[in-house]
């Protein structure tokens, strides 16, 4: 007994905290929206996700004013049909829109 309880959630709960926080994924519906809130010294990410049967590769960088291509179109969320998607979301520090004021 003892501590252990602390270590048996910590990664879940940074995981949760990366993903959902930093990198700004919220999932609503078959909808994938990006508000992230990356540190000022990481200007730029790339990852590889799979969001049950859709994979998708995304690119959040810091600029001059938001915008998200969703394979090279514009487009306000990351559809999740199924299919493949490339997604490039450009953010600013004091813009973060948020899914739920979509």
């Amino acid at each position: 007994m003892g501590g252990w309880s602390w270590y048996t959630g910590a990664a879940g709960w940074y995981f949760k905290t990366l993903t959902e926080e930093i990198f700004g994924l919220k999932r609503r519906g078959a909808r994938l929206y990006l508000c992230p809130h990356l540190p000022s010294d990481l200007p730029e990410v790339r990852m590889s996700i799979r969001v049950e049967d859709t994979d998708i590769e995304i690119g959040i960088r810091l600029g001059f004013a938001r915008s998200l291509t969703v394979d090279g179109k514009e487009a306000s969320f990351i559809p999740l049909d199924g299919t493949r998607h490339e997604a490039v979301l450009t953010y600013t520090d004091s813009v973060a829109e948020s899914p739920e004021n979509s």
